[in-house]
């Protein structure tokens, strides 16, 4: 409750910027440069899918936004500890061990699909050369 309180108070008497504020700025303005920096990753990984062979080049691109998240996170998770250090420093503790742990848990989910097409793809050439040979 304590979090919350301090997260919707306007600290302007401070001199800072009210954090929720910058927290949901930071968020849609992260938004938007992924989405555009997407679009122009999705026709590059179709050109690469094509060239090396590759299925389901969807799933390339969301491993893609599962680690662009993570360092988007991970950011955020760092200016928010930054500025509750200010207020009091178990909160800033507290915000980089949840961040740390979302960080991961997101590259691990990244990962994963990555090592799931790896596997598809090695057990698909496989196959295909003992049909081959």
């Amino acid at each position: 409750m304590k979090l919350l309180t301090i997260l919707l108070q306007a600290p302007s008497s401070r001199g800072f910027i009210n954090p929720l504020f910058f927290i949901v700025a930071t968020i849609i303005a992260l938004v938007a440069i992924v989405f555009f920096v997407m679009q122009d990753k999705r026709k590059i990984l179709h050109d690469v899918a094509a060239k090396h062979n590759y299925r389901y080049p969807a799933l390339r691109i969301i491993a893609s936004i599962y680690k662009i998240l993570a360092v988007i996170i991970g950011i955020i998770a760092l200016g928010t500890a930054a500025y509750f250090f200010k207020i009091e420093a178990l909160l800033a503790v507290i915000t980089l061990v949840v961040g740390t742990l979302i960080v991961l848990g997101l590259l691990a989910v990244s990962e994963s699909i990555i090592v799931f097409l790896d596997i598809e793809q090695n057990t698909r050439e496989t196959a295909q050369k003992q049909t081959g040979a």
